[in-house]
């Protein structure tokens, strides 16, 4: 559980620096990636929702099962592809220091 709130906290401490920008631009698409994977990583954890103050998912709990874990697996790997694929077109952050996040999180 620790693990999941800090990187959270990660991703809504990096959504939250990038600069405001007209839809479309290079950082509103990295924005909108990184808020898709929060919005994602709430739902599928109520429980952290919850602790962050989110209390839209107070009625239910995270889902738990080789089904489960297997959906989380594909949603880290989508959420690596889509930043890779933005680095790849925008070369704004080193794809070390992403790759190394996510799998830090998905370890």
């Amino acid at each position: 559980m620790r693990r999941s709130v800090l990187a959270a906290t990660a991703l809504l401490a990096l959504s939250a620096v990038l600069p405001a920008a007209a839809q479309g631009t290079p950082g509103e698409r990295l924005r909108r990636v990184f808020a898709d994977e929060w919005e994602a990583r709430l739902r599928d954890d109520p429980l952290l929702a919850t602790g962050v103050g989110d209390h839209r998912f107070d009625d239910r709990l995270a889902e738990t099962g080789p089904a489960a874990a297997r959906r989380r697996l594909e949603a880290a790997r989508t959420f690596l592809a889509r930043v890779i694929d933005y680095m790849a077109r925008n070369s704004a952050l080193t794809l070390t220091n992403i790759t190394n996040e996510v799998d830090r999180y998905i370890a």
